[in-house]
């Protein structure tokens, strides 16, 4: 892939998204599609999605370390399908140096609350 194709997109910033509430209450979705298929997928994707840019950057680095319990009951649920879940991590951003504890929750109606 181009990494120039995220350029076509509309961005958007921390602040935007923190007044729509897009960082603590959304619904995540994930598809699976072959990587040749990567350039056409983000170009039909334009007109429905902006991207975040934070000064000037429209791609970050990072680390996330997951916790669960002693018996993996996170993970399991997750794997198992369960419909309300939660999840616990630390993510770094090497690029700002800043470092967020996170708590997601998932409901039964699809919905990830952070």
């Amino acid at each position: 892939m181009n990494l120039k194709t995220i350029e076509i997109f509309n961005s958007v910033n921390i602040t935007q998204l923190d007044e729509k509430n897009l960082l603590s209450n959304r619904r995540d979705v994930k598809y699976i599609f072959h990587q040749d298929m990567m350039e056409e997928v983000l170009h039909a994707c334009t007109d429905h999605y902006d991207i975040l840019e934070i000064d000037g950057r429209r791609i970050f680095n990072y680390h996330t370390a997951y916790y669960d319990t002693s018996d993996f009951q996170m993970y399991y649920e997750h794997q198992r399908g369960k419909l309300e879940r939660a999840k616990v991590r630390i993510r770094s951003y090497s690029d700002t140096g800043d470092c967020f504890i996170e708590v997601k929750i998932k409901n039964n109606k699809n919905n990830t609350l952070k």
